[in-house]
Formats: structure tokens, C-alpha cells, sequence
């Protein structure tokens, strides 16, 4: 009886779903070396796989990329964070050939345009989760033609998916053109937008006003806001489970002692001796109080 090897499994039934996940990238691109039955096999996994992670693998090179991702036609979840090589022209290929991706990393690509989120307005409407944390390209623009595209909009019958977006350090973006986008995807959960140091309240009372599912805010780093802010947004966004302020100077105890009690996770540590004196300033203000 002929003894049974690896290829003789059934690719789409075992190995493709349960087997070559497994392995790391490294690995498959040793098993194409192997032999020609090996090549086929993993050009035929790279040409149907449903996710691709890049973060994992550092160093590649525009031939490796190109390998993983010029045939490939059925990604649900594409993660290109911190990739050396990744440019516009690469990119958008994916994206043309991948309408159905549900999930789009491109942190830290510090060689795409802004150019290439147009594509991803265009081609892939499906999205649900959007993270461009510390891609400096972005502009106002270019996130204002999404939201008129993808956003909400009276007469539309299909509505976006979104439910996460991280803008985390893209600089350019401002109150008035995310107020807009908070308008247009309600269905957000998550919300990153720390480091982008012109936010004030006017986008807080946006959260709270648009964004009632919201389960996640990262504000880290926007100085300008202020407790009366996160008042609103403790007001009316009521599913809030974590919080993070770090850096924000104008954000006291004051706003934040609800959140506490209602065992909301928040990454500045409770200062006690701050407390203390909040207590001693408001127990001195009652003790002033005319009898």
C-alpha cells in the first residue's frame, strides 16, 4: 500500500482550512522550495486565502509581497501594518482584486498616499474595521470622501458596516471633517483618535450624540479636551467599557469618578492624593454654605 504524504490530503477540504494556517509565513515559503508539487500548492493557498497578516514578518521583499498577494482574490482580512514595501500601486491591486475585505490595516505604511483609500471607497464596501494608526498621509479630504461614499446619507439603502475605526496620529484630521464621519457611521463601537491634538469637545459632544454603541474610545494625547466632554459622552454612550485618556491634561477625576463606578477599564491609574483634595475643596465649599 502506498504510503500517504502530505499533498495526498485533501487541500481544500483539510490542509487549505486546517493545516497551512499554522505555519508561519517563513515556513511556507520554505515548503515552495521543496518541490513543484509544493509550489502549486501554496500559490493555490495564497490565491484563496481569506487572511493575510503582514505584521507578523518585518522584513519582506516587493517579490515576497507580490508572491502572497497577486493572485489572491478572496481575502476577508488584510493586515499590511508596518510593512516596508507596501505602496500604492502594490495596494491598491489587493484591494481591486479583494471587494469582500471586512478588515484593513495599514498602520505605519509609510509609503502609501492618501490616494489609495480613494480605491478603498470605490472597490470595498464590505469594511468593518478600519485601522490607519500613524499614517500621516491621511487628509481631511480623503476621509470626507469615504464618509459622502460609505456614510449614512437619507435615501441610501446600503449602509456601511463600520464599526471600528482608528485614527491614532493622523495629524491633519480635524473637529468639523470627523464630526461629519461620527454622523454618517453610527454604528461604531470602537473609536481611536488619540495624538491628533486639535480634537476639543465639539467631537466628544459628537460621540454622544451619534455614536450611542460605543464601546471603546482612545483619546490619548488630546489635550484640548476637557471633563465637560467626557460628561457628555459618559451620558449617553452608555455600552463605554474602556477609556483611554493618558496625556490628556484637561480630564480630572471630576468627569472620570462615574466612569470608575460604573467599572469602566481606564488606563490613568486613580490618583489618590488628587481625590483627597478634590474632596477637602468640595467639603470647604459646603462648610461655606450659609446655615
Amino acid at each position: 500500500m502506498k504510503d500517504l504524504c502530505l499533498l495526498d490530503l485533501s487541500w481544500t477540504d483539510i490542509l487549505f482550512p486546517n493545516i497551512i494556517p499554522l505555519l508561519r509565513i517563513e515556513d511556507l515559503f520554505g515548503l515552495r522550495c521543496v518541490s513543484k508539487e509544493f509550489l502549486i500548492m501554496v500559490e493555490q493557498y495564497f490565491a484563496q486565502n481569506r487572511k493575510l497578516d503582514l505584521s507578523v514578518l518585518r522584513k519582506h521583499t516587493e517579490q515576497a509581497f507580490k508572491i502572497m498577494t497577486s493572485n489572491a482574490t478572496c481575502l476577508r482580512y488584510l493586515n499590511l501594518s508596518g510593512s516596508k514595501v507596501a505602496t500604492d500601486d502594490l495596494v491598491r491591486e489587493i484591494l481591486m482584486s479583494n471587494p469582500l475585505l471586512v478588515y484593513l490595516n495599514l498602520s505605519n505604511c509609510h509609503h502609501c498616499t492618501s490616494g489609495i483609500l480613494q480605491t478603498m471607497t470605490i472597490k470595498n464596501r464590505q469594511i468593518e474595521r478600519l485601522i490607519l494608526q500613524d499614517c500621516h498621509w491621511v487628509t481631511r479630504e480623503s476621509i470626507e470622501y469615504h464618509a459622502h461614499h460609505q456614510g449614512f446619507s437619507e435615501g441610501k439603502t446600503n449602509q456601511s458596516r463600520l464599526v471600528e475605526v482608528n485614527f491614532t496620529g493622523c495629524w491633519e484630521l480635524t473637529d468639523d471633517i470627523l464630526v461629519d464621519f461620527l454622523a454618517r457611521f453610527k454604528k461604531l463601537k470602537v473609536v481611536q483618535l488619540g495624538n491628533i491634538y486639535s480634537l476639543t469637545d465639539m467631537i466628544m459632544r459628537a460621540l454622544a450624540t451619534y455614536t450611542r454603541d460605543l464601546e471603546y474610545l482612545d483619546i490619548r494625547g488630546c489635550w484640548r479636551i476637557s471633563d465637560n466632554g467626557l460628561r457628555l459622552v459618559t451620558e449617553y454612550c452608555r455600552n463605554l467599557k474602556r477609556l483611554a485618556i493618558m496625556d490628556c491634561r484637561g480630564i480630572t477625576e471630576r468627569s472620570l469618578k462615574k466612569l470608575r463606578d460604573n467599572k469602566v477599564q481606564i488606563d490613568r491609574k486613580l490618583d489618590e492624593t488628587l481625590l483627597r483634595i478634590e474632596r477637602m475643596r468640595l467639603q470647604y465649599m459646603h462648610d461655606r454654605l450659609p446655615v
